[in-house]
């Protein structure tokens, strides 16, 4: 009776352990998912936070350059002010000096038509007087030398009193001439000034429209900094729950080796039959083997296929979760892909923004690989490769990991294990 009691309490230890991997690989494997959604969030607010610096800087720069143009503008109606200041002294000076010759040419004239009546009268009295006088000036002459002289000195006489008339004359229109050029250039002041005005008033509505965009820009420019200082914090928010995250996986790895240890004790200690201690020695291993995924790197392949990435480990394997592939983690992100052996490109594909960019390589006459979550290849279809030759980078997809390489695997139509088939 105490040994089926010890049997059965050995039964009930083997079925609860038997089950309890399931539950450690589910509580890992939510682990990595959730992990592998916080990594995406990552990318996706650096996405973001790259975003609005590019904005930023365009917005700083157009700024810049609108406040470069108002203070030009500000610069240019400064120095029109000052032009039109000056000129608006130079017009108040000519009509000063307008009024002083407009004052100058009336006393002038007044004189000028005064004498020229008083010389009127007195050319009249000395021509009315002067011929009996001429006629006894040369009366008196004693030889024909001494009338051509006296008749010469009357002549000239007679010449200067119209030459006298005449320079009048011709200081009164020089007075004139004087006055219209000072009109002129009075005017042609005025005019100035008065295109130097309507300068200002535009330039000024110039810098009041260059005001409004200054502010709109400034209004942006705080709107975009909000923005960057929330996805900042977004985005230290996402690193520290993948920092916890990261370290409940590793708990939970310790936890698995832990497990490991106390099934292979349990294995080596009980006396149960072959069958039921074949069972604890096939759960150990098991659990070393999800020990193995998520720790150990690759081991060299058995095959003459070469690795895809250097010193790489295994994320996860084909058939987990009913995927078709197998993924590869890099030991560091957008590392590069090279060609497992050579070939001919056969497809270079984007799939998605989520999953990057595909490339298919026929290696043998039924054999295909498929090299996902690249960035845009360095390969064309059509070109034939060799083997370790790159490929391109990894960190194509915003959903998968940037150092995670999905290899599919393809014999004829159909998907196969890519560790078996490439002797990984």
């Amino acid at each position: 009776m105490r040994r089926l009691l010890f049997v059965g309490l050995l039964l009930l230890v083997a079925g609860w352990a038997v089950a309890q991997p399931r539950a450690d690989t589910s509580t890992r494997d939510a682990l990595e998912d959730e992990i592998a959604r916080y990594e995406s969030l990552r990318e996706a607010r650096n996405a973001d936070i790259s975003r609005i610096e590019a904005e930023l800087g365009e917005t700083a720069s157009v700024l810049q350059a609108r406040i470069r143009d108002r203070d030009y503008i500000s610069s240019q109606i400064a120095d029109l002010r000052v032009q039109r200041a000056a000129l608006q002294d130079e017009i108040a000076q000519l009509e000063l000096d307008l009024a002083a010759t407009a004052e100058e040419i009336d006393v002038i004239l007044g004189n000028l038509d005064a004498l020229m009546n008083r010389i009127s009268a007195l050319l009249v009295n000395l021509y009315t007087q002067g011929n009996s006088r001429y006629a006894q000036a040369l009366s008196q002459a004693t030889s024909y030398h001494d009338f051509q002289v006296r008749s010469h000195y009357l002549s000239l006489l007679t010449e200067q009193d119209v030459n006298l008339v005449n320079d009048l004359n011709v200081t009164r229109q020089q007075l004139l001439e004087a006055q219209e050029r000072q009109r002129e250039q009075l005017a042609a002041q005025s005019a100035a000034e008065e295109q130097l005005r309507l300068n200002e008033a535009e330039l000024v509505a110039q810098q009041d429209s260059l005001a409004v965009v200054i502010a709109d820009l400034e209004s942006t420019q705080a709107g975009q900094q909000a923005q960057q200082q929330a996805l900042l914090q977004a985005q230290n928010e996402i690193e520290g729950a993948i920092t916890s995250l990261s370290g409940r996986l590793q708990s939970e790895i310790a936890r698995l080796q832990e497990e490991e240890r106390r099934l292979q004790r349990e294995a080596a200690q009980a006396f149960l039959e072959e069958r039921e201690r074949q069972s604890l020695l096939q759960q150990a291993e098991d659990t070393r083997e999800r020990i193995t995924t998520l720790t150990e790197p690759m081991l060299p392949t058995t095959s003459d296929y070469g690795w895809p990435l250097a010193s790489a480990t295994i994320a996860s394997r084909y058939g987990t979760d009913n995927n078709s592939y197998l993924a590869l983690r890099a030991p560091t992100a957008n590392a590069a892909v090279t060609a497992i052996e050579g070939g001919v490109v056969q497809a270079v594909v984007l799939v998605s923004a989520n999953d990057g960019f595909l490339v298919s390589i026929q290696h043998g006459p039924d054999l295909v690989v498929s090299y996902t979550n690249l960035q845009p290849p360095v390969v064309e279809t059509g070109q034939r490769v060799s083997k370790g030759q790159l490929l391109g980078y990894l960190g194509g997809g915003t959903l998968v990991s940037p150092d995670i390489l999905k290899l599919w695997v393809t014999v004829g139509n159909a998907f196969v294990d890519p560790q078996r088939q490439l002797g990984f």
